[in-house]
């Protein structure tokens, strides 16, 4: 999978080395409802526009509103480590 859907990070650009995170658009893509439903756009332009935060994308990748992930109260590492783990299980799909 091509990861080249971005991820939109509060500290992206105080970071020394400047990088962006991304994750498989693949993946996002295949929640594409959940992103009409939660932004009102696809995934393509939300992609334009810069992509979702961890947060965001994790409401899309469970398909549940974005209130559901804000009234959780988890922190935006939460948010990544949770994103990562679901993309790691739906790689581990493909490879099989």
């Amino acid at each position: 999978m091509k990861n080249d859907f971005p991820i939109i990070q509060e500290d992206w650009r105080a970071r020394r080395d400047g990088k962006r995170e991304y994750v498989p658009s693949e993946l996002v893509l295949a929640h594409e409802e959940q992103c009409f439903e939660n932004h009102g756009q696809s995934a393509a332009t939300l992609a334009r526009r810069g992509g979702l935060s961890w947060r965001e994308l994790l409401a899309v990748l469970y398909d549940v509103k974005f209130r559901a992930v804000d009234d959780a109260k988890l922190s935006e590492d939460d948010c990544r480590r949770y994103c990562k783990a679901f993309i790691e299980k739906e790689e581990q799909k493909h490879e099989a």
